[in-house]
């Protein structure tokens, strides 16, 4: 067991599931979807804090998302661990067809939420896949923790499936902890 703040952390066992970094849209307040901006500065600061604090974690794989504000979150907590990055698309962000880059309050104010609004990828659709990483990992949690390294919309539909209820809150270079032992269990949600 690792403790990172108060949080106390298995050996084995765990996901630990990774928001990126901050970048120029999230603060504008912009949907990213499959936009594919770098980490800011305060982006890069946030996660080479994340890095650092997960450092003593037994962390064995890394899973990013492709896009890079992710592979750059990715990459500096590997930086800790020597395990490389392994992209899987499943955890790529939502897509928002024709409104990525539009500022959420726009969409909102329009056609009541985001999950309304034409052409955005279905929120079931975004489970389905969340769901499908989750489920492919647990034949392989016994050596180590995993890392998923994805987006406000991706870890929001894991912890949906994974039984959290309501819309749950993902600061930028956060991170989720969950385990698993024939079960899921949700052990911390949105630390930083």
């Amino acid at each position: 067991m690792v403790d990172i703040g108060e949080v106390h952390v298995p050996l084995t066992g765990a996901v630990i599931i990774v928001r990126h970094g901050r970048t120029a849209l999230n603060i504008a307040g912009r949907l990213r979807g499959r936009l594919d901006p770098d980490l800011d500065m305060a982006g890069r600061r946030e996660v080479n804090q994340l890095a650092r604090r997960l450092a003593s974690c037994n962390i064995r794989k890394i899973i990013s998302s492709p896009l890079k504000r992710a592979q750059q979150t990715a990459v500096a907590i590997d930086q800790m661990h020597h395990v490389g990055v392994a992209t899987d698309k499943r955890l790529i962000d939502r897509d928002y067809g024709e409104h990525a880059g539009a500022l959420r309050t726009d969409l909102v104010a329009k056609w009541g939420t985001v999950d309304d609004a034409p052409g955005v990828e279905p929120v079931e659709d975004v489970v389905g896949r969340a769901a499908s990483v989750l489920e492919d990992l647990q034949p392989e949690l016994g050596g180590g923790i995993v890392v998923l390294v994805a987006h406000d919309a991706i870890n929001q539909a894991m912890l949906a499936w994974l039984g959290v209820p309501g819309k749950v809150t993902q600061h930028t270079a956060c991170w989720n902890l969950v385990t698993y032992d024939g079960l899921w269990n949700v052990k911390a949600i949105d630390q930083r």
